[in-house]
């Protein structure tokens, strides 16, 4: 195994991350604590917004700007912004009004707040399997004034996959160029601010705290991911990742039920994580 020169490990999230009940092992809090003692920076770069991730955050002790809402934030545990993009409010409107010609519940993000219509079993998928506070409201109308805090806007349908193929099709001749679309599980489409990805969030990142690029370990196990991955010095895929990632990774490991991150951490940083005697 040819080890670089990695000062920057950063971790997609559900699916990577954390277990299948988003917990997160006592042993991957473990090495990631290890590697921070030895000057290793941690972040995260996911599709949640801070609220859904700050006890993640504190439990790790990270200390440098975590990447949000698939690359639309990069933000501090404290709030502070670095960077921050969102939907143009004329496109939000035309994303409600995909609404009435698909089967699809939509759900807005805005840096502090997920907004549903209704909670039912598709609303479950960020509620109940993702641990995410939505915030139930009677008509779109009612959050006109957040309209310009829109930073995600997700399409999920649970029961039938190929809504959410046509969805992505009139997505991308809709919003063209205006857009990024992505999607972080088969059964949703996700819509950010045109050029946003997590790639583009680690780009901004490495530039913020003076990383290059190849000194960055990214790991991950969705389309989302796929970007960033190759984009670092080194992308992992975890075993449960989808077939896409795993063929763009410069490694495969473990599932994120069997703690693969923290596996595979001991295993690479062994020479780093002896310690030394006093």
């Amino acid at each position: 195994m040819t080890i670089k020169h990695i000062r920057m490990l950063v971790f997609d999230v559900d699916g990577t991350l954390v277990d299948d009940e988003q917990n997160l092992s006592q042993d991957t809090s473990s090495v990631i604590a290890q590697l921070q003692r030895k000057g290793m920076l941690v972040s995260f770069a996911t599709g949640k917004i801070l609220p859904s991730v700050a006890n993640l955050v504190e439990i790790l002790q990270i200390k440098i700007p975590v990447i949000l809402a698939n690359g639309a934030l990069l933000q501090y545990s404290n709030g502070d912004f670095v960077h921050q993009k969102y939907i143009d409010p004329m496109m939000v409107k035309d994303l409600l009004a995909c609404c009435n010609q698909y089967d699809a519940d939509l759900a807005l993000f805005t840096p502090e707040h997920i907004f549903v219509i209704e909670e039912n079993f598709n609303t479950d998928h960020i509620k109940c399997e993702f641990k995410e506070r939505i915030t139930v409201i009677s008509a779109w109308e009612e959050i006109e004034e957040y309209f310009e805090q829109i930073c995600k806007a997700i399409y999920i349908n649970r029961t039938n996959r190929d809504e959410i193929h046509r969805i992505r099709d009139y997505l991308s001749v809709e919003i063209g160029c205006n857009g990024s679309i992505s999607t972080g599980s088969p059964d949703s489409i996700e819509v950010m601010p045109a050029n946003v990805s997590k790639k583009h969030g680690l780009e901004i990142l490495c530039e913020h705290v003076g990383v290059s690029p190849a000194e960055v370990m990214a790991f991950g196990d969705q389309i989302n991911d796929i970007d960033m991955i190759e984009y670092a010095g080194l992308g992992v895929a975890v075993g449960n990742g989808i077939e896409e990632i795993k063929n763009k990774a410069d490694f495969v490991i473990g599932t994120n039920n069997d703690a693969g991150p923290a596996v595979f951490l001991k295993s690479y940083f062994q020479d780093k994580l002896i310690e030394k005697p006093t």
